[in-house]
């Protein structure tokens, strides 16, 4: 994914206004300039283990629990987000260094710019399936190609520092040697 075809995805979700149409905006955009995996941005519904207690601040819908991705929180300053990763735990992103994410963000209004980042119309976290259909249709709109899937976003972000076409494949002897 070039910057480009993530700047067409992130506007047409803006576009379209909705709060799940937003989300796809905000996901795309953490995606690509957070380099993060889908999973870390969107989370991830896990079915309820019995024998664990869950925390009061849990979200729970039909037997499952969201474990989470990226949240806003009151708490934190407007300008960094502190995810929780599995690959990068204790990393804080300063949100004002991202134009693309603070131009999804800026579309946010003020009293939704609490808990889970990728949401419904509700604000319940959606769910993988949902995420990527929703993102299909707002690439398809965008005029972005069918072979430019959701997880090419974190891919692109790295090949376009890496100075690399978006398109064009690496070969294995060739490794990114930028800082990210």
């Amino acid at each position: 994914m070039s910057y480009a075809q993530a700047l067409a995805i992130v506007s047409e979700g803006l576009r379209r206004g909705t709060r799940r149409h937003r989300s796809i905006a905000l996901g795309v955009a953490a995606q690509f300039e957070f380099t993060l995996r889908q999973i870390d941005v969107i989370g991830e519904w896990e079915r309820i283990d019995e024998l664990k207690e869950l925390p009061s601040v849990a979200i729970v819908s039909h037997d499952q629990v969201w474990r989470p991705g990226l949240r806003l929180n009151r708490s934190q300053t407007a300008r960094s987000i502190s995810p929780l990763l599995r690959m990068r735990p204790g990393a804080v992103f300063d949100v004002t260094a991202y134009p693309l994410f603070m131009l999804a963000l800026q579309a946010v209004p003020a009293a939704e710019r609490t808990g889970p980042l990728v949401v419904d119309e509700e604000g319940v976290p959606l769910r993988r399936r949902n995420y990527q259909n929703l993102y299909r249709d707002v690439a398809n709109a965008a005029g972005v190609p069918r072979t430019v899937w959701n997880m090419f976003a974190r891919h692109g972000a790295v090949r376009n520092r890496c100075g690399e076409p978006p398109f064009a494949p690496l070969p294995r002897s060739k490794r990114c040697r930028c800082r990210l």
